[in-house]
């Protein structure tokens, strides 16, 4: 018996954890997508067997040395390597400690794992030796290259410009930073970012993406300048869904009590935007009418967060009040891949209606000419919108106007065709909250300001803008 005890223990499926069969479920439904609907095949095909193979339990088959150290858990051993790191022999604060350490320092422990009788994995020796030396990214994207269709890119010089511009910003705020670094006036290294900064980049660049999608569609949807997630209401029902999950721990039954925030924020984002959509349709109200009854969902959610912030206890509060103003500082690695996946797979659903949602903008009568199910848009639309503004929001918290201002300034630089409408407001939301993020961070010396404050004390200017334009018709 405790032979087969030992046999289950090390199969990597009694170790399967709930996010990895979250992710799991994903990924084959991107692999369902691109084998059996024909549907983007290049893009998913690669990132559905990605996610596969990197979340399936393999019993130790991808841990390096010291990983295995690690989870081996042993006193002793734990207690040399926090000497080394000058940290507490805990296996949190080590991990923590590694991810702040330089490459020679992580190289160290990793040797010191390997004498002490630890051996790396199959799958971590192929990391090190095809990725760590570069080989496997070269090919892949040789291959992807080599199979791209760039016609569509060459047929619209203005998508493309817009593509070269993004690559051309990433890579100039690199370099601008590596060499003001050489200069002394900042400190910045690319360790230091990849351990610290990355993440929080990342997180910033993808929730401002995903704002910028749901801010896009929401005002094609509801055919309104103004309506985004966080003016009408979305956001804030998604933030008290989190608390709810934050403060009191109520969740949807079935649900792992790690997925709470994120699951009650997703089902009361969908309520909102269904109310929402339901108050449109019902009382064909004008688009005013929709933007009052927004902001009223706005007060009524604020409200029941605030009764939330009331009855938590001390600790609870000070997270709960930070969180609320929109943090990216509690970025790591899981939640961006979480968001990163969810993120792709609702980009391409909402690219594959892009001509459907350019129809509806000449209105109802005329896009059921062409034969589109109007209603069955209308819901699709609305349950992107809110799994987008639930993650953002269980994620960073609410972050306001990037729904807004980032489709405004796509429509005026690509026009109403979705399928070049959408990646712009993609594009251009994750370039201005990451704009937003770096100003979080410098505006004062020596404190991280939220970054929803930033976003917040941009975006009324801009909001009044498009009121005074738009007056004639609100």
């Amino acid at each position: 018996m405790e032979s087969l005890n030992a046999l289950l223990q090390g199969m990597g499926l009694m170790h399967l954890g709930a996010g990895q069969a979250i992710m799991l479920l994903v990924s084959l439904l991107l692999l369902w997508l691109a084998i059996a609907k024909k549907f983007e095949p290049l893009l998913l095909l690669p990132i559905g067997f990605g996610g596969l193979l990197s979340n399936i339990p393999e019993a130790g088959m991808a841990l390096t040395a010291l990983e295995s150290l690690l989870a081996h858990h042993d006193a002793g051993q734990l207690a040399v390597i926090a000497a080394k790191l000058n940290c507490t022999p805990d296996v949190h604060a080590i991990k923590e400690a590694l991810a702040l350490a330089l490459p020679s320092v992580q190289s160290q422990m990793e040797n010191l794992a390997v004498d002490m009788g630890y051996t790396p994995g199959v799958l971590a020796l192929f990391y090190k030796v095809a990725i760590g030396s570069g080989v496997a990214p070269l090919v892949i994207f040789m291959g992807v290259g080599a199979m791209t269709d760039f016609g569509p890119l060459l047929a619209n010089p203005r998508t493309l410009l817009l593509g070269a511009a993004a690559q051309f910003g990433i890579f100039a705020t690199v370099l601008g930073a590596l060499t003001l670094n050489y200069f002394g006036l900042i400190a910045f290294t690319l360790p230091q970012a990849a351990a610290i900064r990355l993440p929080y980049a990342l997180m910033a660049l993808l929730v401002g993406m995903a704002l910028g999608l749901a801010g896009a569609e929401m005002q094609t949807i509801l055919n309104n300048p103004l309506a985004t997630p966080f003016t009408l209401g979305v956001s804030s029902a998604a933030a008290f869904g989190a608390a709810l999950a934050i403060v009191l721990g109520i969740g949807i039954p079935g649900i792992p009590a790690a997925w709470f925030i994120p699951a009650n924020a997703f089902i009361f984002a969908l309520l909102s935007a269904l109310l929402l959509d339901g108050i449109t349709r019902w009382t064909g109200v004008a688009a005013s009418g929709v933007v009052l009854f927004g902001i009223a969902l706005v007060f009524t959610f604020n409200a029941l967060v605030a009764i939330m912030q009331f009855v938590a206890d001390e600790d609870t509060l000070q997270g709960l009040v930070f969180w609320t103003m929109g943090s990216l500082v509690r970025a790591s690695w899981e939640k961006l891949g979480v968001l990163a996946v969810v993120f792709i797979a609702v980009l391409f659903c909402a690219l594959r209606s892009a001509w459907q949602l350019t129809a509806l903008r000449l209105g109802e009568e005329r896009a059921m000419s062409f034969g589109i199910h109007v209603r069955r848009l209308r819901l699709l639309s609305l349950l992107r919108i809110s799994l987008l503004s639930a993650l953002a929001v269980a994620f960073v918290g609410p972050i306001g106007f990037i729904g807004l201002v980032a489709p405004h300034i796509a429509r005026i630089l690509l026009g109403e065709d979705h399928r070049f409408y959408l990646p712009g407001s993609v594009l251009i939301g994750g370039l201005v909250l990451s704009l937003a993020s770096i100003a979080a961070k410098n505006s004062i010396p020596g404190v991280m300001v939220p970054v929803g404050i930033v976003t917040s004390l941009v975006g009324v200017p801009f909001f009044l803008s498009i009121v005074l334009r738009h007056r004639g018709s609100l």
